[in-house]
C-alpha cells in the first residue's frame, strides 16, 4: 500500500521538484495530499469508501446524527428491510404520523430523520459514504487502493503547482487527471449496480 512518504515523493516527482525545496516542504505537500483526498472523496461514491454502522433510535426521538465521517447515504435496513429515502419536501406527511417504527428517512443538514418518529428502539444499519483517512505520519495510507493512486497523485501536484504558481505545469496536468478520473468512473460503474444516494449540502470541495 501507497504510504504518506511516497505520496510526497511522487508528488514532487511530478512537478520536477526535489525533497529539499522550501516551497513544497514535507508540511506543505502533505496538506495538499490532505486536501486532494477530500476533493476526491465528494466527487463520487467511491466503493472504498463505503462503510457501516448501527444506528439506535430513540422512542420519540424524531433524528439521529450519523457516524462523524459520513458524507452521503447509501442504505439504511432495519432487519433486512429497507428504510426507503425519501425528499425532504414528501417527508412531512410521514412525520405527521403517529410514532412507530421508522419506514423511511431523509436527510436535512448534518441529521437523519425518522418517519414516523421511532416509538422505540430500533437498531438500524447504515450503510454509507465515509471520507478519507487523514495522512499525517509517514506511514499512514490512505482508504484509496493502489490501482487508483495515480488519481490522488496527479490530483495533489495539480493543487500544489497552482500553489506555487506554475499555472503552465498545472494547466499540463489537467488532461492526465480528467483521464484517470474518467476511467475510475467507468471502473466504478462497471463493478456494482446504481444505487440510489442523498449527497449532504455541507460538504464543498477543499483545496
Amino acid at each position: 500500500m501507497a504510504q504518506l512518504t511516497d505520496l510526497r515523493d511522487d508528488v514532487r516527482t511530478r512537478l520536477g521538484l526535489s525533497s529539499d525545496d522550501g516551497k513544497a516542504t514535507d508540511a506543505v505537500v502533505t496538506d495538499f495530499i490532505n486536501a486532494a483526498l477530500r476533493q476526491i472523496s465528494i466527487q463520487l461514491n467511491w466503493e472504498w469508501l463505503y462503510a457501516q454502522e448501527t444506528i439506535t433510535t430513540v422512542a420519540a426521538q424524531a433524528s439521529d446524527t450519523p457516524d462523524a465521517t459520513w458524507i452521503s447515504s447509501v442504505a439504511m435496513n432495519y432487519k433486512g428491510s429497507q428504510v426507503r429515502y425519501v425528499s425532504p419536501s414528501a417527508f412531512p406527511r410521514w412525520q405527521a404520523r403517529k410514532s412507530a417504527r421508522p419506514e423511511v428517512y431523509t436527510v436535512m443538514g448534518k441529521a437523519v430523520h425518522w418517519g414516523p418518529t421511532p416509538n422505540a428502539a430500533y437498531d438500524i444499519v447504515h450503510t454509507f459514504v465515509s471520507t478519507e483517512t487523514t495522512l499525517s505520519d509517514d506511514t499512514d495510507e490512505p482508504d484509496m487502493p493502489d490501482w487508483a493512486i495515480d488519481y490522488l497523485i496527479v490530483t495533489a501536484a495539480h493543487i500544489l503547482a497552482g500553489r506555487l504558481g506554475d499555472f503552465d505545469r498545472q494547466r499540463s496536468i489537467e488532461p492526465e487527471m480528467n483521464r484517470l478520473y474518467n476511467s475510475l468512473l467507468d471502473e466504478s460503474r462497471r463493478s456494482r449496480e446504481p444505487v440510489r444516494t442523498e449527497r449532504r449540502r455541507d460538504h464543498g470541495l477543499y483545496g
